[in-house]
């Protein structure tokens, strides 16, 4: 993931374009943090054909999709199984044909869980599966794309009141960006992918 997508400086519909960038990562957010529901999968459709991508056109909401759910982000034993956090995939490698992670705890979580509090977002707070939240790691992708979603949208609604406020909320969303989220981004789709090509 590209930390342009968080420009330094946007043209006069600057509040729009950083509400159209919270929307995207907001969805995706969703995808990681709830179960797959009609509105979830409604919302990535949605946010996909915007974008000119139809491949989510004919994702099913049903039980099969539920279970992947479960085998990708919960069941830590299943072969679709990926840990996403920050952590471990950022220290991923590829070895005798699988992914090797890197371990649970580090200081990317460290870091992250530090620049949450530094604004007043609690992870553990966000929408979505309720053992899925519980669990959910200050540096998982879920977490880390809300977070994003957040600064861009605190940075759209202080444009019209507080110009500068919004400059640095924008500023520090680029700076999360470019420290955490786009760090490992590409290589947990790439994580994802090797199983197969699916909602995740």
């Amino acid at each position: 993931m590209d930390s342009r997508i968080v420009p330094d400086e946007l043209p006069e519909d600057r509040e729009l374009q950083s509400l159209g960038v919270a929307a995207v990562l907001d969805a995706c957010a969703a995808v990681f943090l709830s179960r797959p529901d009609e509105p979830v999968v409604a919302a990535v459709r949605h946010v996909a054909l915007a974008l000119g991508d139809d491949r989510f056109d004919d994702v099913t909401v049903d039980a099969d999709l539920a279970q992947r759910f479960d085998d990708r982000l919960l069941v830590a034993v299943s072969p679709w199984y990926v840990p996403l956090t920050e952590s471990c995939v950022r220290g991923a490698w590829q070895e005798d044909g699988r992914w090797r992670y890197g371990t649970v705890d580090g200081p990317a979580a460290i870091h992250v869980q530090r620049c949450y509090q530094a604004v007043g977002f609690d992870h553990r707070a966000l929408p979505g599966d309720e053992v899925t939240v519980a669990a959910l790691a200050p540096d998982a992708l879920g977490a880390e794309l809300a977070f994003t979603a957040f600064l861009l949208r605190s940075a759209a609604e202080l444009e019209a009141t507080d110009p500068e406020g919004a400059a640095h909320a924008l500023g520090l969303a680029r700076q999360f960006v470019h420290a955490h989220l786009g760090a490992w981004a590409d290589t947990a789709a790439e994580c994802l992918a090797w199983r197969g090509d699916d909602l995740y």
